[in-house]
């Protein structure tokens, strides 16, 4: 099943069942009816009508008149109609309205729907979200640990006249198991590493006089790397080494690639968006470009997976950490209610800064440092699972109100 009838099929969950809306609220301005566009997605429309676009499944409404309702073409026509007094968003195919019993809004009447047939192709139906931005992290990246990834077989040599390896050339290997049957293999390189900021790794680094180990404490326990998808390869003759053709090539292949045997089971697309419903908070640990700000339909990281009941669709609000901002009034008030003196033997004295002056010499003036607060987390955005793994999950951002950077914290919305 191809990706965007895959991507479609959700809707048939959310259609073939009215559901009472008890959490989506219209959105400000919202239009009464909408014609899908080519390039559209289903979360976009749905930002058209609801204030938070991933409840939308809350509120869709089943249109008998079409006979595949689970796809939304370009075309048709979403409409805002109520069924005894609650919102619900219906499809309009073909130019006719939709059908419901009861569709007076407040203030108006109830309208009289006639259906008309349209026939038009699967692969026209639009998509969940936008696929461009995550096609080759359903289809090519991946998240390994350093066990998995040395454990597989590996690139040993290009040939005598060949320091990198492109397609169509020949690349020799070793390490392949005994029983082995797969016949093609991707190719991966290990990339950026994924680290825990909330969890401390130790390592063991020597031992004290007495004999007894002791271990440095050193900040973001790893939790696996990103591996990097480097091209396909056919085996040509078993052996050890083994030769293969590479068949295609995303980089320039070097020895020591590792090679994973393909997989042709196909990904998860059929998103679902949901609210993550447990309470464990998480952070966004790596941006797949490498920036520090990070905006819409960009693909993070998070410190998340399915270890923490993380699945495909699942949605988080991010919130910008809270800066901490010192607050003089509140000191210099405290210091002014008391005329007694310091006692310095009991380290009873004010809190000051010493800085250097450079238009005296280099001497050191004082001043007093007033209290040191954190501001409350602030709302920044949403972003939606699309691909767990065991302790991270590859996201992405589908709204951005403001600056997201790595570590903002992600949380149920």
């Amino acid at each position: 099943m191809d990706i965007i009838r895959r991507c479609g099929l959700f809707l048939l969950i959310a259609l073939v069942s009215p559901v009472v809306a008890t959490g989506a609220e219209l959105a400000s301005g919202h239009p009464q009816e909408y014609v899908v566009q080519r390039g559209d997605t289903l979360w976009d429309i749905s930002a058209r009508f609801l204030q938070e676009p991933w409840l939308w499944p809350e509120i869709w409404d089943r249109n008998r008149q079409i006979e595949n309702p689970h796809l939304i073409y370009p075309g048709d026509i979403i409409a805002l109609v109520y069924v005894d007094g609650k919102p619900r968003l219906q499809v309009r195919r073909g130019g006719e309205p939709a059908v419901s019993s009861t569709t007076a809004a407040p203030g108006r009447g109830v309208v009289k729907y006639s259906p008309r047939i349209r026939i038009i192709g699967r692969e026209e139906a639009i998509p969940t979200i936008p696929l461009s931005a995550i096609r080759p992290f359903l289809t090519e990246s991946s998240v390994l640990t350093h066990g998995q990834f040395d454990a597989a077989p590996y690139v040993m040599s290009l040939g005598p006249e060949h320091i990198i390896g492109g397609a169509r050339q020949k690349i020799y290997a070793r390490g392949f198991k005994e029983g082995t049957d797969a016949r093609r293999f991707r190719i991966y390189r290990r990339g950026q590493v994924f680290r825990d900021p909330t969890r401390v790794a130790a390592r063991s680094v020597g031992n004290y006089d007495d004999g007894n180990l002791y271990r440095q404490q050193t900040m973001g326990e790893v939790l696996g790397f990103e591996a990097l998808y480097v091209g396909d390869a056919v085996l040509d003759r078993a052996g050890d080494p083994a030769t293969l053709v590479l068949t295609k090539s995303m980089r320039e292949v070097l020895a020591g690639d590792r090679l994973f045997p393909e997989d042709r089971s196909g990904f998860e697309a059929n998103f679902m968006p949901r609210p993550y419903q447990k309470s464990t908070s998480g952070r966004i640990i790596a941006v797949v470009d490498g920036v520090t700000q990070i905006g819409q339909y960009q693909v993070v990281a998070l410190n998340l997976g399915t270890e923490d009941d993380v699945e495909v669709g699942d949605v988080f609000a991010v919130y910008q950490a809270g800066v901490v901002v010192e607050d003089k009034i509140y000191r210099s008030q405290e210091l002014a209610k008391s005329d007694a003196p310091f006692d310095w033997d009991e380290g009873e004295y004010p809190q000051f800064y010493v800085r250097p002056d450079d238009r005296f010499g280099g001497s050191s003036s004082s001043f007093r440092r007033g209290e040191l607060v954190s501001l409350p987390e602030e709302r920044a955005g949403i972003v939606m699972v699309f691909r767990p793994f065991e302790r991270v999950s590859y996201a992405l951002v589908m709204r951005a109100t403001r600056d997201i950077h790595i570590y903002d914290v992600v949380a149920k919305p």
